[in-house]
């Protein structure tokens, strides 16, 4: 599928590639699904490139397609990882959640996770992302722990499938 394809550029760090084969999709007669669009969002919310991240949002929804909390999960996830990479400020996955509240969609336990990871090296910065969460940070970490058990933790994989790499690339996990 392209989305083998998808997460090939990625992982060749092949980000201008990746973006122009979303774009030429239609051309081949493929219409980009949301999975196709999750998988190019996190890719380049990790790689801290928040033009392409918005140009692949603008893309959806020019072509019909409205993002789901998937969506908003994969470019969450992806700009904390580059958040605690310090490409980013934590500031650019904050705005993803505003905008994703502003749509009328609710954080899941995975997007409130990633959020609460990123901010756990500044005490401060913890406590404002709880508040702006309106959550128990200590209840919301048990909640992913039970999820991430139910998952099968036994199987060698890392808390998102693949040593934390995110699996399918949408933002689900492994």
């Amino acid at each position: 599928t392209y989305n083998v394809l998808l997460q090939a550029c990625d992982r060749a760090a092949k980000h201008t590639e990746m973006v122009g084969l979303v774009q030429s999709m239609p051309k081949l007669g493929v219409e980009p699904n949301v999975v196709n669009y999750n998988t190019a969002i996190r890719a380049l919310g990790r790689a801290g490139d928040l033009k392409r991240v918005a140009e692949m949002f603008s893309l959806m929804r020019s072509r019909g397609l409205e993002p789901e909390v998937s969506t908003f999960r994969a470019a969450i996830n992806g700009t904390c990882d580059a958040a605690v990479a310090g490409l980013l400020e934590l500031d650019a996955p904050l705005g993803r959640l505003r905008e994703m509240r502003e749509l009328g969609l609710q954080p899941d336990v995975a997007i409130q996770h990633s959020l609460l990871s990123a901010a756990a090296a500044d005490p401060q910065r913890h406590a404002a992302v709880e508040s702006e969460l309106g959550v128990d940070a200590e209840a919301v970490m048990a909640a992913a722990a039970e999820a991430h058990d139910r998952r099968g933790a036994g199987r060698g994989r890392g808390w998102r499938g693949r040593g934390g790499r995110g699996g399918r690339g949408d933002g689900m996990g492994g």
